[in-house]
């Protein structure tokens, strides 16, 4: 039969304006610890618990929030910390004691591997140190080349996206010179 058997239907929610999605144009997409859906947009940050959405946004009357408008990346470290860029800035939000803090980092991309926070500023890779709070160096690419992307992989391969290429290190704990794959 080609009729789908009623319990493998699965049924699409849709989530927009109306529901208090600040913008329709979703950028990032990342679950919290307490399973809270973040959402990265033009216009702000929003959080869906299940039931409303509350919205993150510049205005007079948020003082606490340091974004901008634009949320390009959020990732969480499933420590009670959800980590996104904002207009080129990157922001630490505390979800336990509900509270933003603008770090000193300019980045274009952030990941998240087996809970750890890794970023990269032109040439040079950070990974987030909890017990400090802050972003330690771990790597300078030998290329020069600003970095837009970043993934660790399996095997623990730092792998650098560029506009000039794809490069791959052996190990993010010794990443010796990368290999130009593309």
């Amino acid at each position: 039969s080609y009729l789908l058997p009623f319990t493998e239907i699965s049924i699409l929610s849709i989530l927009g304006k109306s529901d208090g999605l600040s913008q329709i144009s979703v950028l990032s997409i990342c679950q919290d610890e307490l399973d809270r859906m973040w959402f990265g947009t033009l216009e702000g940050l929003n959080c869906y618990d299940g039931n409303q959405m509350k919205t993150y946004k510049p205005s007079p009357d948020n003082k606490d929030y340091f974004g901008g408008n634009e949320i390009s990346h959020i990732v969480s470290d499933k420590q009670g910390n959800l980590f996104f860029t904002s207009d080129g800035k990157l922001i630490r939000y505390d979800l336990h004691k509900d509270r933003f803090l603008s770090l000193p980092l300019r980045t274009q991309t952030l990941f998240a591997h087996n809970h750890t926070i890794w970023t990269a500023v032109n040439d040079s890779v950070f990974q987030w140190d909890r017990e400090q709070e802050t972003f330690r160096f771990v790597y300078q690419a030998p290329f020069h080349k600003t970095i837009i992307r970043l993934y660790v992989d399996a095997n623990n391969s730092l792998w650098l996206g560029t506009r000039n290429g794809l490069y791959r290190t052996d190990n993010i704990h010794n990443p010796s010179s990368p290999v130009c794959v593309i």
